[in-house]
């Protein structure tokens, strides 16, 4: 492999994603050590120069007149910021967990999406993307719409479809950051963002239904992925 170890920073607040945990996780999978390290301290000031200004611009295009009072960080440019912070010793693998929503802008549709990875070196995920970014089910999002319009009760319609998607206290949260961070892990050892197979674990889901599915209910590999994991554990040992 050519990672050697992984460096893990719990940049955020959330109490279902646990450091000890994912790196429990890294190294069973990978026969590799993974180890918490202290957290870069990020300057508000900095921090800001990251957000979004202009939800459908890319930031090269980002004018004077665009506000960037957006909650949505431009994911590179954190990862970059952040990146500057780390000691990158070689082979260092780096992921930080952060509570901030990020996205990346998407040439092809002109606009900005959320994210739940950053899937670079350093390695950023968002806990809240993990809860925001893949879509809700079509008819959760239609009865919310009503609820609203009608002054209904939200928390009845959140308990009828309560299960169908992360929330920030669900204790799946767990299970989904493993998931993220091989996702990563893979990518930047073979160069493959993500598989093509709608039960892999490294498939791109853009629905909480299939994130649940390949992260919680049914959290394997395919067998392409399978065997280039034998290879890789190999090359560790």
């Amino acid at each position: 492999m050519r990672i050697s170890h992984i460096a893990l920073y719990d940049c955020a607040s959330h109490r279902h994603v646990r450091m000890g945990a994912v790196a429990a996780f890294l190294r069973e999978t990978f026969g590799i050590p993974a180890v918490s390290r202290t957290s870069p301290y990020v300057d508000r000031r900095d921090a800001h120069a990251c957000r979004v200004r202009n939800m459908f611009r890319p930031p090269e295009r980002w004018g004077e007149g665009d506000a960037g009072d957006s909650p949505l960080y431009d994911g590179y440019m954190l990862a970059d910021l952040l990146g500057g912070m780390l000691s990158h010793d070689e082979g260092a693998f780096h992921v930080l967990f952060v509570d901030d929503m990020i996205g990346t802008y998407d040439p092809a549709d002109m606009r900005y999406h959320g994210r739940a990875l950053i899937s670079a070196n350093p390695c950023i995920v968002s806990v809240r993307g993990m809860c925001e970014a893949p879509a809700r089910p079509r008819d959760y999002c239609i009865d919310v719409m009503a609820c609203a319009a009608s002054g209904g009760d939200a928390q009845e319609v959140e308990s009828r479809h309560g299960g169908r998607f992360l929330t920030y206290d669900d204790p799946r949260m767990q299970e989904v950051a493993h998931g993220y961070v091989m996702q990563a892990v893979f990518h930047f050892e073979t160069g493959e963002a993500f598989c093509t197979d709608a039960g892999c674990r490294l498939y791109n889901s853009h629905w909480q239904s299939d994130v649940i599915h390949t992260q919680v209910m049914s959290p394997r590999l395919c067998g392409r992925h399978q065997d280039a994991l034998r290879r890789m554990a190999a090359g560790a040992a």
